[in-house]
């Protein structure tokens, strides 16, 4: 049935839990509420102010798609190319349970939209259970469980091909900064902590990026990231090589690296070292990202024991109005947007 079933096949129980929480969500509500949102924004300021009171130079690594920048159009845009492809979807599926796809067209066309789709492929594959949950809760009826796996299926090889093929073509300075960063990346400074955007986007993205990456901090002039050499095969690792070079030392800056045959290379070049970061938190979309980064940063997680911190934070984005990956709903911290609010405030 393809990467949906294999998925869910591998993990059924978390699959069973995803279902059952997505099949609640109404709209484009938050996948965290404001309460839970606080604890980990709390937590992370008083980790990150008592890293620096103890003498380290704590570092917050932020991913940027689906994290600190959104790209809400593309996936509107995508949604509305399955509305019209929803006849190809009718003819798949047996007569009596083609309500579905009257489900799917409430789901898709209301006043206030459901969740939108990530690019990734673990993104597209909890979309595609999200939406079924969603059919199936909001429908008079029980569907077969064939009719939704091959709703599913659908939909996952749907928006694979046209949202993930797409994603890099469309214009990047369209990319909205999610609610509340700004403020966010000052208390995070106030703290004593420093912000490194970590993303595999390629260097031909450079420019357009780093231009959005200013309007997130007060100091542009303070901007810690790095990029890079692109391709899905080195999202993880080009973003645990950025976490040991944070930890060997560089100053703010903004850092690239991809050799003629399109690997990888770090660290930075030695002349660029000053004190060494220590890695408080990662804050990304994707499980095997934060793991790959947490594994990475062997030394800070010793340094912040040491200190009596605990280890690196790992802390799950799910963006607001976006479908978070099925692995989310394990992350020891998740958030879903950088916008804080003291619990009573609404």
């Amino acid at each position: 049935m393809g990467a949906v079933s294999e998925t869910m096949d591998a993990r059924p129980d978390l699959s069973q839990r995803f279902r059952c929480i997505a099949a609640r969500k109404r709209d484009d509500d938050p996948w965290v509420d404001t309460a839970a949102q606080l604890v980990v924004w709390s937590d992370l300021y008083d980790r990150t102010a008592r890293a620096s009171s103890a003498g380290l130079r704590p570092v917050i690594g932020v991913d940027l798609d689906l994290t600190s920048l959104l790209a809400p159009e593309k996936s509107v845009e995508t949604v509305s190319n399955l509305v019209a492809s929803l006849d190809d979807l009718a003819s798949q599926i047996a007569e009596s349970d083609r309500g579905a796809i009257d489900c799917l067209k409430e789901i898709w066309c209301q006043t206030a939209p459901a969740l939108l789709p990530g690019y990734t492929t673990t993104a597209i594959e909890a979309y595609s259970l999200y939406i079924a949950a969603q059919i199936q809760n909001r429908a008079s009826v029980n569907f077969s469980s064939e009719s939704l796996a091959l709703v599913e299926h659908w939909i996952n090889q749907k928006i694979f091909a046209i949202l993930r093929g797409g994603y890099w073509s469309r214009d990047l300075s369209k990319d909205h900064v999610s609610p509340g960063i700004q403020n966010w990346a000052s208390r995070i400074h106030a703290a004593g902590g420093e912000i490194a955007f970590m993303s595999n986007r390629d260097p031909s993205t450079r420019d357009v990026t780093v231009g959005k990456l200013k309007s997130m901090i007060d100091d542009p002039s303070q901007l810690f990231a790095f990029f890079g050499p692109g391709g899905p095969d080195f999202d993880a690792s080009s973003k645990a090589a950025a976490a040991r070079a944070i930890e060997a030392g560089t100053p703010a800056g903004v850092y690239f690296a991809t050799t003629p045959n399109g690997q990888p290379q770090f660290p930075l070049p030695s002349e660029s070292y000053i004190g060494a970061g220590v890695l408080v938190a990662i804050i990304d979309d994707r499980d095997e990202n934060r793991n790959a980064v947490i594994d990475a940063a062997q030394h800070s997680a010793s340094q912040l024991a040491q200190a009596g911190l605990g280890g690196v934070m790992d802390i799950a984005s799910a963006a607001i109005g976006f479908c978070p990956e099925i692995a989310a709903i394990e992350a020891p911290a998740i958030v879903s947007s950088y916008e804080i609010r003291d619990a009573h405030a609404g």
